[in-house]
């Protein structure tokens, strides 16, 4: 029963995001460098993937899916459906699997196109072979759709001084182009599980870290020109032929050679880290990479060999903030620290509206942020409110506050899109700095979790203390894994602003955006207060309300984002007054009043 409803979603899914790609106004204006045979076959390999259900593939309705709407995007000629509906709809369908479908619908025993499982036995030719299809193959597939893309109109060189007239030297390409070899060979000549379990899951951070840098950052990197001399000069120009000066930068040459050399055998790591700086140095000798691409593309490729221990400072950050509380009390009124992070998020926020905008929007800006204060506070009061939650306050609540603001706008001479886009791009920098405030109230708590997971609260004053059983156990850093989907959230809509598409496209992909986020983010949370309906909890389906809501606005026709205006400090006095304002918000109650709305804990 539970394939047959999978299936079917994903059939609703593949028809949706067809009339969506059709429905999306011109905005999308990119090239597609596949050719019709390769639609063809994701299109096929859909329909197989569907009607066979290998065990090869863990989540073969959902993968049928992405593939039957990317082969058709394709097919049709559809850059919408292409570049925005199918990445969309994986991110959908990863976000169902994650948030929902884990534990309730059954899977292969021993699927290749999944991390590999850990233990001691032995690694067999499939399991290396796999690296080649799960890690390899998509790593390819998207980086030479980014290339074909070609670099964003307003890129820049991250040169230094000078460095475009440094000489070439055409004899380390050899060297250069040997990290597509080492890569491919990798899979065959790590010894242990581990190593390639752990080459697998680097692969993956790598991509999910360096591609949303390469299309967000308009950086690229023209090669420096040279003279073809000897047959190794025409093999550089060969492959830059091949290439182009986008996604450089990071430098996934110095990325791959990291990871390269952290997986293979201990015994030969020395040779194997000297063959790695030799691809870094080789990267600026061919001319093809900017010293910037390569030094970031060394501190991530660091960052994502290391992802264990930046994981624990994270976690370990995390959980002492988490247990941070501090009050100071004067007479019947107290102040709570955590207050100040809210203040923090809107400052930071609304001034860059005013950026955004311009002084002459201050009023319809000031507007919106206080309405969003106000149906925050009404929202959560009408979900959670009780005797213990007397002030509580609620993200969705501020967004509808938001819309609002932008409703009533034209009285205060503003668009509404224009309000409605600003504080689309600064909704991430609020509700990042809200979940720090979350964590030290301790609301948005997750669900328990594995001791090297999860974050232990101990602080009495925490809601992981009072009002659930557990405090002092280790549970999901929500909060966190929020702020973590935020980040590319932020560089998206950002972007998307300094492109000037339509304000109702970038809100409409704000909304997509976080929804798919929230989705997971909420299937981890633990705090008890929260309803559920037919297996989900409310949030969830609030954010599939908003996914869908987003997708259907980015249909809607509007204006474009304006060009930044002539900014000056009004704005961050605005900012900082209506920071004040919600620090006290939130961050200042009564605590031994019984009175409604009196106290934050």
């Amino acid at each position: 029963m539970a394939v047959m409803r999978t299936l079917l979603l994903s059939a609703l899914s593949v028809a949706g995001c067809a009339a969506w790609a059709l429905a999306v106004p011109g905005v999308v204006h990119l090239p597609i460098p596949l050719p019709d045979a390769a639609g063809a076959v994701a299109v096929i390999a859909g329909a197989l993937l569907w009607a066979l259900r290998p065990g090869a593939v863990a989540h073969p309705l959902h993968a049928g899916a992405v593939f039957l709407v990317g082969g058709g995007s394709i097919l049709a000629r559809s850059s919408a459906g292409l570049y925005l509906v199918t990445p969309v709809l994986a991110a959908a369908s990863a976000a169902l699997v994650w948030g929902w479908e884990r534990g309730r619908l059954p899977l292969p025993a021993a699927p290749l196109l999944a991390p590999l499982a850990p233990g001691a036995a032995p690694l067999a030719a499939r399991e290396r072979a796999a690296m080649w299809i799960n890690v390899l193959l998509p790593w390819l597939a998207a980086y030479e759709l980014i290339v074909a893309l070609g670099p964003a109109p307003d890129a820049v060189m991250l040169a230094l001084p000078g460095e475009a007239a440094w000489p070439v030297f055409a004899w380390a390409e050899p060297v250069y182009a040997s990290a597509y070899v080492v890569a491919l060979a990798t899979p065959w000549l790590v010894r242990t599980r581990g190593d390639l379990r752990a080459f697998q899951l680097r692969g993956w951070i790598a991509m999910a870290v360096v591609f949303p840098l390469h299309l967000a950052l308009p950086v690229c990197a023209v090669p420096r020109p040279f003279n073809v001399n000897d047959p190794l000069g025409g093999l550089l120009a060969m492959e830059r032929a091949w290439d182009s000066p986008a996604a450089a930068f990071p430098s996934f040459h110095v990325v791959w050679a990291m990871l390269c050399a952290a997986a293979l055998p201990r015994a030969f790591a020395w040779l194997a880290w000297a063959w790695a700086a030799a691809v870094a140095a080789a990267c600026s000798l061919t001319g093809m990479h900017t010293v910037a691409d390569i030094l970031a593309g060394v501190a991530v490729g660091a960052a994502i060999i290391r992802y264990p221990s930046v994981w624990e400072l994270l976690r370990a950050t995390t959980e002492r903030v988490a247990n941070s509380w501090h009050e100071w009390r004067f007479g019947p009124v107290r102040i709570i620290n955590h207050g100040a992070y809210a203040g923090i998020g809107t400052f930071l926020t609304v001034a860059l509206a005013h950026a955004l905008l311009g002084v002459e929007h201050a009023p319809a800006i000031a507007w919106a942020a206080c309405c969003g204060l106000f149906t925050a506070g009404a929202w959560a009061q009408i979900i959670e409110g009780s005797h213990q939650l007397m002030r509580p306050y609620g993200f969705y609540g501020g967004v509808l506050g938001i819309m609002i603001g932008a409703v009533t706008a034209p009285l205060w001479g503003t668009n509404g899109w224009m309000i409605l886009g600003a504080y689309a791009v600064g909704a991430p920098l609020v509700q990042a700095w809200g979940r720090v405030r979350c964590l030290v109230q301790g609301c948005c708590h997750g669900r328990a979790a594995p001791a090297q997971l999860g974050i232990r609260c101990t602080h009495p004053r925490s809601r992981v203390v009072r009002l659930s059983a557990l405090g002092g156990v280790p549970i999901h850093a929500t909060p966190l894994y929020s702020i973590l989907w935020n980040a590319p959230v932020f560089l998206v809509v950002a972007r998307l602003w300094s492109l000037h598409v339509p304000l109702p496209f970038l809100c409409g992909i704000y909304l997509v955006m976080t929804g798919i986020g929230r989705f997971v983010e909420e299937s981890l949370r633990g705090e008890p207060q929260t309803p559920e309906y037919r297996g989900l909890r409310l949030y969830q389906w609030v954010a599939i309300g908003t996914v869908v809501g987003g997708a259907l606005m980015t249909c809607v026709p509007g204006p474009a984002a304006p060009a930044f205006p002539n900014w000056d400090g009004h704005g961050l006095v605005v900012a900082g007054l209506l920071g004040v304002l919600v620090s006290a918000a939130l961050g200042v109650d009564f605590p031994e009043s019984d009175r409604r709305f009196s106290r934050l804990a």
